[in-house]
């Protein structure tokens, strides 16, 4: 198929953006010394994520793909929306640097080359559940995830307005906002809540997107357990990578579920 190979080019192209702004990143020095401390360190985390997991994640999925794997481009889809996440918030977060237009180039092209993957499969995406609770299970862990962080993000921003002080990530990033909580209060806890409702009443779109969503979910849970090792004092090191890296279990345990319950429809 014609849009296999095209995938796998503007993968590559995309990889090799991904690459250079990585290690541009990471080999000359004081590249990002206009950040805070734990602001850098975070950034510098991400560099390093995007270099040794993501390009091999968007690497191997595209070739899958480019063979002909369905399940791949569900996998690939959700790597796409990780890159889309981080790099909204490079662009938007980053203070102006030479990578800046290396930036901007990596979340075009990977908003473009998700809008050209919807509209080339859009009607080849059909799948029945083979196992009955998979999904509904699956849904019930969307919905509560959507919520848990909700509440989270939600109680940091009213208790900081009612005292009147920055939220303590604002303060330690030295952000004028928290691009994390912008993302996920607007677009990505509600997509999952969403998801998981249309997943529970077995709805086609909640069972395409399940697994391109729990990717997502998949290598964020990865990322933050990571950015915690990173850049959190010792002591709350081991309370916030063990919740983190226990969701990543539970979410690739779903991810294979829900990819060995499908059938796929001619």
């Amino acid at each position: 198929m014609r849009a296999d190979k095209t995938i796998a080019v503007l993968t590559l192209i995309l990889c090799v953006l991904i690459i250079w702004a990585g290690i541009t990143g990471l080999t000359v020095p004081g590249f990002y010394d206009y950040e805070t401390d734990n602001w850098r360190l975070q950034t510098l985390a991400q560099d390093k994520i995007d270099l040794y997991f993501i390009v091999p994640v968007l690497l191997n999925t595209a070739l899958m793909i480019s063979r002909g794997s369905q399940d791949a481009r569900l996998l690939w889809a959700g790597a796409m929306i990780y890159v889309i996440y981080t790099y909204t918030i490079f662009c938007f977060s980053i203070h102006f640097n030479s990578m800046f237009l290396v930036y901007c180039a990596i979340l075009g092209l990977s908003i473009f080359t998700l809008i050209y993957f919807i509209y080339s499969y859009r009607k080849t995406f059909r799948y029945k559940l083979s196992g009955r609770n998979t999904g509904a299970a699956t849904g019930i862990y969307f919905m509560l995830t959507a919520v848990f962080f909700a509440m989270l993000w939600i109680s940091e921003i009213v208790l900081a307005t009612l005292t009147d002080e920055l939220p303590a990530s604002l303060a330690e990033s030295g952000l004028v906002t928290n691009p994390v909580q912008v993302i996920d209060l607007t677009v990505c806890l509600p997509g999952l809540f969403i998801t998981g409702l249309l997943l529970i009443r077995r709805e086609k779109a909640g069972l395409v997107m399940a697994p391109v969503l729990l990717t997502f979910m998949f290598l964020m849970d990865i990322t933050v357990g990571v950015l915690s090792l990173q850049t959190m004092p010792f002591e709350d090191i081991p309370g916030i990578a063990l919740l983190m890296f226990s969701l990543a279990a539970v979410t690739l345990l779903l991810l294979f579920l829900n990819l060995r319950s499908k059938t796929h429809l001619a």
